[in-house]
């Protein structure tokens, strides 16, 4: 993949791509496919690009279907070949990575790499739709902190929505503490590790919610992120996640949430040993 790596949401979009293809008695997995198992898996900022541009998935999965015809092929092959056209969605998904300056593929990216090829049942019923290359490309550039200048949270396209969301809109003062509770309110790897180590989510959540800030002072989201990137690369890992992010605020130590983890055991060596043996 020329040194892009996939990102977990991606590897899942294209399994439901296939299962789409053998629901609808296709021997190919196409286009449509494609987006069919992009709307039944999207999240993060592919799917909050489409929501700033007014569309719900389930219209999105109608207009496909509006327009794709049944087949009669049997459906028992788990390994489906991918036509032309969709080995090309791939191909431009790379290149709108490569544009955007990241070092992943994304859901975003894949949204991205459906409307620039054009001419597929999946293109046409993203225009018939009102889904523009322009507008999305921008809404995607927004949502990742680019288009006011934010190329340190450039990263954010492979965490969930609801994360992405808390933490791409940076135009109000925020605190290390709102990107942590962003993180245990989150269903990703951070959250799952913390509750491997025993942490009751809810009253780690209230504490933090609760204390005063105190301990080291001047952290500030800007270097909790920038440190979490160098989690990433430390873990050899392709895009950003929530583990790394809590990986970053155990390093960095700020305030008062810092002191809450400890006085429940979770520490970086900790955290660091799980995320190698969860995701490694």
């Amino acid at each position: 993949m020329d040194g892009y790596g996939f990102t977990e949401g991606v590897r899942h979009t294209l399994a439901r791509a296939r299962h789409e293809a053998a629901g609808l008695g296709h021997s190919h997995v196409g286009c449509e496919h494609v987006l069919l198992g992009l709307v039944h898996t999207i999240d993060g900022v592919a799917a909050a690009a489409l929501k700033k541009c007014q569309v719900d998935p389930s219209t999105v999965e109608r207009e496909v279907l509006r327009r794709v015809e049944r087949g009669a092929a049997p459906t028992g092959d788990p390994d489906l070949p991918y036509t032309s056209r969709a080995k090309k969605v791939i191909e431009l998904s790379m290149a709108a990575a490569r544009d955007l300056g990241h070092e992943y593929v994304g859901q975003e990216h894949i949204l991205l790499g459906l409307i620039r090829e054009g001419q597929s049942i999946a293109a046409q019923s993203l225009a018939a739709l009102g889904v523009t290359l322009d507008g999305t490309v921008g809404e995607i550039r927004r949502l990742l902190g680019e288009a006011t200048g934010s190329e340190w949270v450039s990263e954010l396209g492979a965490l969930t929505r609801q994360l992405a969301d808390s933490i791409s809109d940076l135009s109000s003062p925020r605190t290390p503490e709102d990107i942590l509770l962003a993180i245990l309110a989150d269903n990703g790897g951070a959250r799952h590790i913390l509750e491997v180590l025993g942490v009751d989510m809810v009253a780690l959540s209230d504490e933090i919610d609760a204390r005063d800030a105190g301990g080291r002072a001047g952290t500030s989201v800007r270097e909790l992120l920038t440190a979490a990137k160098s989690e990433r690369q430390f873990l050899g890992d392709c895009a950003l996640a929530s583990h790394h992010i809590l990986l970053a605020y155990l390093a960095l130590r700020p305030a008062h949430g810092y002191r809450a983890l400890s006085e429940r055991g979770v520490t970086h060596a900790s955290v660091r040993a799980l995320a190698e043996k969860i995701f490694g």
